[in-house]
Parts: structure tokens; C-alpha cells; sequence
């Protein structure tokens, strides 16, 4: 093999894989999970991830296909879990966590944007094991099946975690799936339902994938979320996430959130515009070494011309 044809095929392997399902192999707890991962994903920015619990009796690789449409469109990464047994319990949510540990490693999932969602049995564990363990979750939503939790991380999640139910009208859950919405909209949640005219427990309709796409949505995109997001990203030193998000809010309709990301844009570009000039003055010095550290520094702004320009002056440099 020539040095051409193994350094593509070096870098096919380390590229991180897109499309799906795919099934990935998991470690610890031995197991495995099904992904799917937009085509255009991307390593400069992080990605919202939405783990699935699939219904008693079935499976990841079957439960996910519903989804795949509907993860490709709304640019979400998605991992569907498999039980140890036919239905859900709680010593499986080492399973959950194991998958969204390797997930983190393998792609760049974005901490403010990870959901639970489940099916039936899987709508059960979401609910009741999800709000045990709410620290994790951005979302949850349950689809046919929701049981309240409680605990401490279940009241601190109050304020930060939206839930979301959906139900159909001739499920024999209904009541039940009623019954815990009004309990967690009591509690103060962030909360939304459905009741899905015609569907019964089985099989899912269209529109109840679709539902969820929606309200998650509604949710990430919303412009004070998109500025509230950014912050902390900025704060993270995640300033590729937090440009995407101030870029998005500033074109937002919304006057107040507008306002705030392109005030806080521009303080951004001026900062890495100052870090583009200093590595630009080490370079003219002969500070090579120091100025392709600073360039790399700059090159993290990405979504500004700054970073373009700090990307092609490491060319010169590598």
C-alpha cells in the first residue's frame, strides 16, 4: 500500500462515523447500542444527543428507525439503548449512563442539549428513572407509558428540564400518562402532552415522532435559550457552540434576546480579533512556535473570519 492509500485509510478509520444505524459495541456494562449521526456532522461544534428507550419486547435496532428522519432534519445524534431483559428497570440505567459515556467520546455531544425519550416500558424508566437521575437530561420524553420519580435532582431539575408526554387516546396509558403531566405541571416543569387522536398502545404513529422533534425544537432554538446556551458555552471556552448560538438568536425575532447576542457577538470577535493580532505580531517577531500556539488558539472561534484567517496562517506553519 502506497503512503497516499494508508494515510486515507488512517483517516477514515479515526473519522468518526455519520449515517446509520450502526451498531456500536459497548464495553462496560457489556452491551450494545444503535446510533444514528447526521451526515453533516462536524467535530467543530457539539451536537445534541437523544438517547431512546425502546418499548417491552422490542429493540434499539428496531425502535430507532422511527427516528432516523425526523435526526437527520432536526441535526440531532441519536443512541437507542437496549434493556437487559424484555421491559425496563432500574438496575439497567447503568446501560443508559455506559451509553452516554461513550457517546462523549466518540462524538462531540453538547452537555446543555442531551434528552431520554421512551416508548411504553422505555416511557416508564424515562420518566421514573430519568427524573432520579435528572442531573443528565435536558428533556425527557415519554410516549405511552410515564411514571412519576422524585428525589433531589428531581426538584433541582425544575426551571432547567422540559418534559414532554404524548399518549394515544385508545392507549389503556392514557390515564396514567394524564395523570403524571399534571403532576410534574404542578411541580413547576417546563411541560407539554398530547393525546394522539386514533393511535392505541401500539404501533407508534408518524405524527408522535414528530411531536417530539417539535417540542425539543421549540425548546433549543428558542432565542433566550439560544443566548442563555451560548453564555455558558462561552464560559467553556466553547466558542465555536457559542458563536453558532449568538449568530442564531441575533437574527431571532425576538427584540430583548437579539439585542444581547450581537452585543455579546461583538465582544466575542473582538476578543479573538486581539488574539488574531498578537499571534499575527509573534509570526513577524520569528516567534513561530509561540505564534502557531496563539493561531490554534484563534482558529477555535469558528464562524468568524478571524478563525478562517488563523487557519490558513497554520498552514504555513505545519
Amino acid at each position: 500500500m502506497s503512503e497516499l492509500l494508508l494515510f486515507v485509510a488512517l483517516a477514515l478509520q479515526d473519522a468518526p462515523k455519520t449515517g446509520g444505524p450502526f451498531a456500536i459495541e459497548l464495553d462496560k456494562p457489556q452491551s450494545k447500542y444503535f446510533a444514528v449521526v447526521p451526515d453533516d456532522y462536524t467535530t467543530e461544534r457539539s451536537w445534541p444527543l437523544m438517547i431512546l428507550l425502546h418499548g417491552a419486547g422490542d429493540n434499539a435496532e428496531n425502535f430507532i428507525t422511527g427516528w432516523v428522519g425526523g435526526a437527520q432534519k432536526s441535526k440531532i445524534i441519536l443512541a437507542a439503548v437496549k434493556s437487559r431483559d424484555q421491559g425496563w428497570q432500574d438496575p439497567d440505567g447503568d446501560i443508559i449512563l455506559g451509553t452516554l459515556a461513550d457517546m462523549r467520546k466518540r462524538y462531540t455531544i453538547d452537555p446543555e442539549r442531551v434528552m431520554l425519550t421512551g416508548y411504553s416500558s422505555g416511557g416508564f424508566m424515562a420518566t421514573r428513572w430519568g427524573f432520579r437521575n435528572a442531573s443528565h437530561w435536558r428533556a425527557i420524553s415519554a410516549i405511552a407509558g410515564a411514571e412519576h420519580g422524585g428525589g433531589k435532582e428531581y426538584k433541582a431539575a425544575i426551571g432547567r428540564m422540559s418534559v414532554f408526554i404524548e399518549c394515544g387516546d385508545r392507549d389503556p396509558n392514557l390515564s396514567i400518562c394524564k395523570q403524571v403531566f399534571e403532576k410534574v405541571k404542578k411541580d413547576g416543569f417546563d411541560c407539554d402532552s398530547v393525546w394522539v387522536p386514533g393511535m392505541e398502545h401500539s404501533p407508534i404513529k408518524p405524527e408522535a415522532f414528530d411531536w417530539v422533534y417539535e417540542k425539543l425544537a421549540s425548546r433549543l432554538d428558542a432565542p433566550a435559550e439560544l443566548v442563555r446556551r451560548a453564555k455558558r458555552a462561552q464560559q467553556s471556552k466553547r466558542f465555536a457552540d457559542a458563536i453558532a448560538d449568538f449568530k442564531a438568536a441575533a437574527t431571532s425575532a425576538d427584540e430583548k434576546a437579539a439585542k444581547t447576542a450581537k452585543a455579546d457577538l461583538e465582544k466575542l470577535e473582538k476578543a479573538a480579533n486581539d488574539k488574531l493580532a498578537d499571534a499575527e505580531k509573534k509570526l513577524a517577531a520569528g516567534d513561530k512556535p509561540g505564534a502557531k500556539k496563539a493561531f490554534e488558539e484563534v482558529a477555535k472561534y469558528a464562524g468568524l473570519e478571524c478563525a478562517t484567517k488563523a487557519k490558513e496562517a497554520l498552514k504555513t506553519l505545519n
